[in-house]
C-alpha cells in the first residue's frame, strides 16, 4: 500500500540498490566489526482519483502523489570484550554509528520540494551485559545500554536494560523470567518535509516475559509462555496524517508448545497463542499449529495445518492453511521436491485497518498471507 492510509492506490513502487562491506577481527576477548553501506532508492506513489494518499498536517493539503529519490552512506563499527570466570560471564562494547542521506529529488503533487529534514546522523552506544551464577542451578541476568543520537533535528538519549532469572527446579524442569525496556527511535527522516513535524519521538516499550519449559523424557518437551507489554509512542495513521501516540498500548500473549523429537530430523509440533491487543487496530488473534516433518530412507516428508482467527474493530477473520511437501535426496549433493501451500484455499487473511478521509472513519482492508500454489524444486549443493 506504500504510502496510502486509504488502501485506494494506483501505483505503488520502490527501487533499492544496496552495497553492503563488513570486515571483523578477532584476538584473546576481543571482537571488532566494521561495516560500510550505500543505499540508493526510488520511490512513486499515486492514487487513484477517488483517494488521497494523506493529509500534510499543517496546511491541510491533500496530498495525491509523491516521487522521491535518496541515497545514504553509512558506517559502523562495534568492539567487544568477553570476559568469563568461575560464575560470570561478561560483555562488554562499544558502537559507533555514522549515516550520511540525501533525498535529492522530492515531488509532491507534481510539484518540486526542497528536503528539510536531519541529513546526519550519529550514534554512539555503551553496553554491559553480566550473567551470574550464584547457585548450581540459578543464574542472574542484567544488562544495560545507553545511547546519543546526534542529528540536525533530533538529539535524544536513548535507554535499556534487562533483568532476569534463570532457575532449573531439575534437569527436566526450567523456569526462566525476563523483564526488558527498550527505547528506540524510528527513520522518519521525510516528517518535516510531508508533514511539517521535525522532531522525533523515541518509541518506548517495557517487556515481561515468563517461561517454563519440562522435559517430559528425552524426547518430549512441553512449554508455556506468557507476556505482557506497553509500548507508547508509536507512529499511527490517523485522520490528519501519522501522528505518535503518547499513550500506551498493551499487548498480551500466551503461548503452549509441544515438541517431539523421535529420530533424527523426525519432529511432530503443536502449538496454540493467543495474543491480545489494546489500543490498536487488532484486538485479538489466535494461531494454532501442527508440524510434523519425518524421513524414510531417501524421502523428507512435510506436513503442515496453521488455523488462525483474529478480531479486528467489528470484524473477524479467520482461516486454515494446509501445506504438504516432500523432497528426495538423490545423493548427498543433488535432491528434487514438492511442495503445496494452502491446499483447502481457505487461506487466513490479514486485516488492516485503513482511514476514510472524508467521513472521518475507518475501514478494512484485507490481504492473504499464503496465495494457493504449488512448487517443484532441484536443489544442488556445492
Amino acid at each position: 500500500m506504500g504510502l496510502s492510509l486509504d488502501g485506494n492506490i494506483k501505483t505503488s513502487k520502490i527501487y533499492s540498490n544496496l552495497l553492503h562491506f563488513g570486515i571483523d577481527t578477532k584476538k584473546d576477548n576481543y571482537k571488532i566489526k566494521y561495516t560500510f553501506d550505500y543505499t540508493r532508492d526510488k520511490s512513486k506513489f499515486v492514487e487513484n482519483d477517488s483517494g488521497i494518499l494523506f493529509f500534510n498536517t499543517t496546511t491541510f493539503e491533500p496530498i495525491y502523489s509523491v516521487y522521491i529519490t535518496d541515497y545514504a552512506y553509512i558506517n559502523s563499527l562495534k568492539i567487544l570484550f568477553k570476559h568469563n570466570n568461575e560464575k560470570n560471564k561478561w560483555v562488554l562494547g562499544a558502537g559507533y554509528r555514522n549515516k550520511i542521506m540525501e533525498f535529492d529529488k522530492i515531488v509532491i503533487n507534481k510539484i518540486k520540494r526542497n528536503y528539510q529534514g536531519d541529513k546526519r546522523e550519529d550514534i554512539v552506544n555503551l553496553f554491559a551485559e553480566n550473567n551470574y551464577q550464584y547457585e548450581r542451578n540459578a543464574i542472574f541476568s542484567i544488562g544495560s545500554s545507553i545511547s546519543k543520537y546526534f542529528a540536525q533535528n533530533n538529539t535524544h538519549f536513548l535507554k535499556q536494560f534487562k533483568t532476569g532469572h534463570t532457575y532449573l527446579f531439575n534437569k527436566k524442569n526450567i523456569l526462566k523470567i525476563f523483564y526488558q525496556h527498550i527505547e528506540f527511535l524510528t527513520g522518519t527522516y521525510l516528517n518535516s518535509t510531508l508533514f511539517k513535524e521535525k522532531k522525533q519521538k523515541p518509541q518506548k516499550t517495557d517487556v515481561l516475559i515468563g517461561k517454563y519449559k519440562k522435559y517430559i523424557n528425552n524426547s518430549d518437551c512441553i512449554e508455556f509462555i506468557g507476556m505482557l507489554s506497553r509500548t507508547k509512542n508509536i507512529l499511527r495513521a490517523t485522520q490528519k496524517g501519522f501522528k505518535y501516540s503518547d499513550k500506551y498500548a498493551p499487548i498480551k500473549i500466551i503461548n503452549i508448545r509441544y515438541h517431539k523429537n523421535y529420530q533424527y530430523i523426525n519432529d511432530f509440533i503443536f502449538e496454540f497463542s493467543h495474543m491480545y491487543f489494546k489500543k490498536l487496530g487488532i484486538k485479538n488473534y489466535d494461531r494454532l499449529i501442527v508440524l510434523n516433518t519425518h524421513r524414510y530412507k531417501k524421502f523428507e516428508f512435510f506436513e503442515n495445518i496453521i488455523y488462525r482467527k483474529s478480531k479486528f474493530s467489528g470484524y473477524y477473520k479467520e482461516g486454515t492453511d494446509l501445506s504438504l511437501g516432500i523432497k528426495y535426496n538423490i545423493n548427498d549433493n543433488l535432491n528434487i521436491g514438492f511442495k503445496a501451500n494452502n491446499l483447502l484455499n481457505e487461506r487466513y487473511e490479514a486485516g488492516y485497518p485503513l482511514v476514510n478521509f472524508f467521513t472521518k472513519g475507518y475501514k478494512l482492508l484485507t490481504t492473504p498471507l499464503i496465495e494457493r500454489s504449488v512448487l517443484f524444486t532441484v536443489e544442488y549443493m556445492f
